[in-house]
């Protein structure tokens, strides 16, 4: 029965964090592609690119995993000790893309995923400040963003597959 009851607290927390938190945080908006002037494309540029997707994703795909192993109940603590990291990774990820030209068919992907990384790394830093009532929500988010990035991620790496060989 006790532990019914610490159930019941703890969803309606978490139900209270994610209304309130939805008044904080905006929904992942999609950019459009930019309009700038392309440099010169490369092979090395392209396989430089692929290969910080692939890093990425796997950056991703670890932190992910990092998450799902936390035993317990986790805390703002150790999901910082993951994000923390995972927020650098994407930050050299954000520079290879603006450093390297790609192909026009990858050109959308590149475009969406470097708003997606421009608008994650804020978010993620946030875990720093975090209230634990905020903790729900924060992660709930978080898995909705993993999934879009590894979407776009994917997309890339076929993308790029061509113009890498």
């Amino acid at each position: 029965m006790t532990a019914f009851v610490l159930l019941c607290i703890i969803v309606a927390v978490v139900a209270a964090a994610a209304i309130v938190s939805s008044f904080h945080n905006p929904t992942v908006s999609s950019a459009g592609p930019r309009a700038a002037s392309t440099p010169e494309i490369s092979s090395s540029g392209v396989s430089r690119v692929k290969t910080a997707t692939d890093a990425a994703d796997s950056a991703t795909t670890a932190a992910r995993s990092k998450l799902d192993a936390i035993t317990g109940i986790p805390t703002t603590t150790n999901v910082a000790a993951i994000i923390n990291p995972y927020v650098t990774s994407l930050q050299r990820y954000e520079t290879t893309l603006s450093g390297n030209a790609v192909p026009a068919a990858a050109r959308t992907g590149v475009d969406s995923v470097r708003s997606l990384v421009s608008q994650d790394v804020p978010f993620l830093s946030t875990i720093n400040g975090l209230p634990s009532l905020g903790l729900g929500t924060y992660l709930a988010e978080l898995g909705k963003r993993f999934t879009q990035l590894q979407i776009t991620f994917s997309e890339i790496q076929r993308e790029l597959s061509p113009a890498a060989s």
